[in-house]
């Protein structure tokens, strides 16, 4: 695993390059709370909905995402619940090539909305496939329920794991998506630099508990909760989720502002 002292070396070097797209300088983005870290090149929008932005530009389920955001090189949504999935940010956030990643189900509805795209430019994903340009790297993840029906494991929806190469090496940021603590997150263990958890109780984890329980099991050096504000999120805490985690050693529970 990627030792505390390496991944805050590699967050703040990128905080500082000038990789970084103009609209998006350190100065002015959101970053984490505990500005030790540097993390300026993520950006939260809300619910699950983020923005990597380090050489290209990849977007993680945007909604809502505020006009004068950089186009997408890829955008990678975890299923086409409307908290997850908005055809009109996909269309905002459309470039000159923007591959579209998903479930089948997502391309489908992708396609039936006559987003204007190539064939070559979207791209079915079950969980466990990779992928791999010259420009970024990621990995589809299980993604479901195990205790309500809300997200079953046979619609085979996603999480996402995106790698970051710096100059320093590679940092994996995981996007739960919507899921409870699943068993395949032990394979994870110790592989994961930052997990970003949706606290929502009706669609993922039933209780920060469980949340906390699946940041020791991924076991990576920070966890941000997500997901926890409107009205499905309700009795979600992610200060208690920070508070539980300053109990675990090893664990950094850090709380994003959020780009409006």
């Amino acid at each position: 695993m990627i030792s505390k002292l390496k991944i805050i070396a590699i967050l703040l070097i990128i905080s500082f390059t000038s990789l970084a797209l103009q609209a998006h300088e350190a100065a002015d983005m959101p970053s984490l709370t505990k500005g030790d870290y540097g993390m300026s090149f993520v950006t939260y929008y809300g619910n699950n909905s983020f923005l990597i932005a380090y050489g290209t530009t990849i977007y993680v389920d945007p909604v809502n995402v505020p006009d004068g955001e950089p186009k997408a090189d890829a955008i990678l949504i975890t299923h086409p619940h409307p908290e997850n999935f908005s055809i009109s940010d996909i269309n905002k956030l459309l470039g000159g090539y923007t591959n579209i990643y998903g479930p089948a189900d997502v391309i489908a509805k992708v396609r039936e909305a006559g987003v204007k795209v190539g064939e070559d430019q979207l791209h079915i994903l079950t969980p466990r496939d990779e992928v791999t340009t010259g420009s970024y790297q990621f990995r589809a993840f299980p993604a479901y329920n195990t205790t309500k029906d809300l997200h079953p494991q046979t619609n085979q929806w996603l999480g996402y794991i995106v790698s970051v190469f710096t100059p320093r090496g590679e940092s994996n940021l995981y996007f739960t998506g919507d899921t409870n603590k699943i068993p395949e997150m032990e394979e994870l263990n110790g592989k994961i630099d930052v997990v970003f958890i949706s606290l929502d109780k009706e669609h993922g984890v039933d209780s920060v508990s469980e949340a906390v329980e699946a940041a020791t099991t991924i076991d990576p050096e920070m966890a941000v909760p997500t997901r926890y504000t409107g009205e499905v999120n309700t009795g979600s805490d992610p200060d208690q989720f920070v508070g539980m985690l300053s109990e675990i050693e090893g664990i950094d529970g850090i709380i994003m502002n959020q780009k409006h």
